[in-house]
């Protein structure tokens, strides 16, 4: 099974960006690294994972989404949760194509292969100086549901996330960690860098580093809080990524609404007569509870 050295958790992540970017912080990306966190814990084979890793190498910071160990390889993924197509032509560029109500657009974005080599190369030298020799692959990794890759046949090591778990079932094989493979893993959690957040907004009891909006009344962060709850039991019950069932700002709208039946559920933005169905009567009888 997986071993997480250094794990993803949303909601520490979330408070990070809050203090970083302040009301301006994005939560898109750390959507599509939780999907690919959830792959990787459900995964069965033996591999060791690093979430987030930065590491200095030659006065350079050189920043990982993930860092994935397998007997063999020792794999980079980068991961983009992209809205739109994504063509990647013969020299490696990229066309993303958004399809929008009345015109398509299309427009070039930032290299990621360019960025993956990079990685590559610098994670290469950190492992020559701590005395080891392993081979690095990287994989670009989509994590939009909705995203479609065309003329993947230009570069191979691009998959979506949902793939990851087959991926490391037909690579690993089965073989086990060997002694050295835990040495590396735990030189590369030495060595990382971690930035200095000053961590606001952090409850201590009910969820461990859990980012908690701003309400105007104590009620409201209960409700808020039991939201979160709930999300994570549903999660485990269902085995999905919380993200799927509703993000924070999704909970923030449902203590802004608290709806008490079903007409009233329905009617707060994203939650539709779907997700009523698969656990509207538990957030409903939260607020009937409060």
């Amino acid at each position: 099974m997986s071993i997480f050295l250094k794990e993803f958790n949303y909601n520490t992540e979330l408070v990070k960006m809050k203090n970083k970017y302040g009301n301006s912080y994005i939560t898109y990306g750390l959507i599509g690294e939780e999907r690919v966190a959830f792959q990787l814990k459900k995964c069965k084979e033996e591999i060791l994972c690093l979430y987030n890793i930065i590491l200095k190498v030659e006065d350079i910071k050189v920043q990982f989404d993930y860092i994935v160990i397998s007997h063999d390889i020792i794999y980079i993924l980068e991961v983009k949760n992209l809205l739109g197509n994504i063509m990647i032509n013969k020299d490696l560029s990229v066309i993303r194509t958004i399809y929008k109500k009345n015109r398509i657009e299309q427009s070039g974005m930032e290299n990621p292969f360019i960025q993956i080599e990079y990685q590559i190369k610098q994670l290469e030298l950190f492992l020559n100086s701590i005395g080891y020799n392993k081979k690095v692959r990287g994989l670009l990794i989509m994590a939009n549901d909705k995203t479609i890759i065309t003329n993947k046949s230009s570069y191979k090591d691009i998959y979506k996330y949902e793939q990851l778990n087959n991926y490391f079932i037909k690579n690993v094989k089965g073989v086990k960690l060997e002694r050295e493979d835990f040495v590396i893993g735990n030189q590369i959690l030495k060595n990382h860098l971690e930035y200095n957040y000053l961590l606001v907004n952090v409850i201590k009891d009910n969820i461990k580093k859990q980012y908690i909006p701003i309400f105007k009344n104590k009620v409201d962060e209960k409700l808020y809080i039991k939201l979160i709850e709930l999300r994570n039991r549903l999660s485990k019950k269902i085995n999905c990524p919380p993200c799927n069932i509703y993000t924070n700002k999704s909970a923030e709208l449902l203590v802004k609404n608290k709806p008490t039946n079903k007409k009233e559920f329905i009617s707060v933005p994203g939650f539709k007569k779907k997700k009523y169905n698969i656990f509207g009567e538990e957030v409903i009888n939260i607020f009937k509870n409060k």
